[in-house]
């Protein structure tokens, strides 16, 4: 067990947020404070990354360069190192995955090799800054389709608030300079518009909008063959853990599930025949 695991244990997640991203923050300013800050969390230093001025790092994989903010680090390692997303199900050739909560792209560039250039990938991100970012790690890969909003349970228009750390935006009502003006879709809805015919895996992560991105799918749900991997460790607006409500959505829509650390894994393929 890692320092990681044993503080989402024992301590509250608004509190771990707080501190977390002040941390990270922290850490990020040096090599030789976010190497061993992220060893003594993870247990493993990143590998294949490079700490370049301006707050920027790079993460290398299969010869390719992707640029992150610094504090993407721990993002990074749980993407590429971890493999938190490919637990249980390992991405096909031709699979049609929905990356929600892209940030800057780093698993949906990740998707793109593992599905072989066959697949399609729908990078769903509604940060401006992230999506600097996610648009420039994706450049040139035509089968990855950057869809700039946010998902919910109703389209419309939403305030996203900026935190200090970069993968932690949120979607909030309040207005302020630390927020922007962003737009909603459901997934049905946005399925339909881009006309996306199947889906096979679908990753979420979006600091405490998981359940209304479920809400907002009930077609998308129904009607695909499907895995999911989701983080569900974030708190709802009422302060409640999301954990048990969305794994009794997915249940309730027929789906398989299991949680590994937090992360809720899915499918609704039978076992008959």
């Amino acid at each position: 067990m890692t320092l990681r695991d044993l503080i989402q244990k024992v301590v509250p997640i608004r509190f771990r947020q707080s501190v977390g991203l002040w941390t990270i923050q922290q850490a990020s300013r040096s090599k030789w404070l976010l190497y061993p800050y992220l060893f003594l969390l993870c247990g493993d230093y990143p590998r294949n990354m490079e700490l370049l001025p301006g707050n920027v790092c790079t993460i290398w994989y299969r010869g390719f360069c992707i640029r992150a903010p610094r504090d993407g680090a721990l993002t990074f390692m749980e993407v590429f190192q971890e493999q938190v997303y490919n637990r249980v199900y390992r991405l096909m050739e031709g699979d049609t995955v929905i990356d929600v909560g892209a940030y800057v792209g780093m698993f949906s560039v990740k998707a793109f090799y593992e599905v072989r250039g066959t697949g399609r990938i729908f990078a769903v991100e509604p940060s401006s800054s992230n999506n600097v970012y996610l648009r420039r790690n994706i450049y040139w890969r035509d089968s990855i389709t950057h869809v700039p909003v946010a998902l919910g349970a109703e389209s419309g228009y939403g305030r996203l608030t900026s935190t200090d750390a970069s993968p932690c935006h949120q979607l909030t009502n309040r207005r302020g300079k630390d927020t922007e003006e962003v737009r909603i879709e459901t997934m049905d809805d946005m399925v339909a518009r881009l006309e996306i015919e199947t889906v096979d895996f679908i990753k979420i992560d979006v600091e405490g909008s998981e359940l209304k991105v479920l809400q907002g799918a009930t077609n998308t749900l129904c009607n695909n063959r499907l895995h999911l991997a989701i983080a569900a460790y974030h708190d709802l607006d009422t302060g409640e853990p999301e954990l048990p409500q969305v794994c009794r959505l997915l249940e309730d829509a027929g789906f398989r599930v299991q949680v590994i650390k937090d992360y809720v894994y899915a499918d609704n393929y039978t076992t008959e025949g």
